[in-house]
């Protein structure tokens, strides 16, 4: 087995991105920014889903919902369990549906201390 030579500060390291991105809209004089593509939800969020077909993917999207002044981003997704542990649950919502209307949502499991969530949120 080997050692790994460093270990990353995940939670750190979403906390500088979400500085970055509200230092850009402030400079830019952007008060909320509505995020749809998974690479961008991902980015503001820290939230991981698993790869899903196209179809599927078109129908439960993720969405983001930054606001320059709230520290933490809303999140909507079918994958709660995918979402950093640091993010409040009030800020963790159930998918926005093609039709415009949310989808019933499961609800993030455990706490930090649960090894499904940590798990969900471990490296890759």
């Amino acid at each position: 087995m080997t050692t790994p030579i460093c270990m990353l500060d995940l939670a750190r390291m979403r906390k500088d991105r979400m500085d970055k991105l509200r230092a850009a809209m402030t400079a830019s004089g952007i008060d909320v920014l509505v995020l749809c593509l998974q690479s961008n939800v991902s980015y503001a969020t820290g939230a991981r889903v698993p790869t899903a077909d196209h179809v599927r993917a078109a129908w439960w999207r993720a969405v983001a919902i930054v606001q320059r002044d709230d520290p933490w981003p809303h999140l909507f997704t079918e994958f709660p369990e995918g979402s950093p542990v640091e993010l409040p649950s009030d800020h963790l919502h159930p998918a926005v549906g093609a039709g415009g209307g949310a989808r019933p949502g499961r609800q993030r499991r455990g706490a930090a201390g649960d090894p499904d969530v940590r798990a969900a949120n471990a490296p890759v």
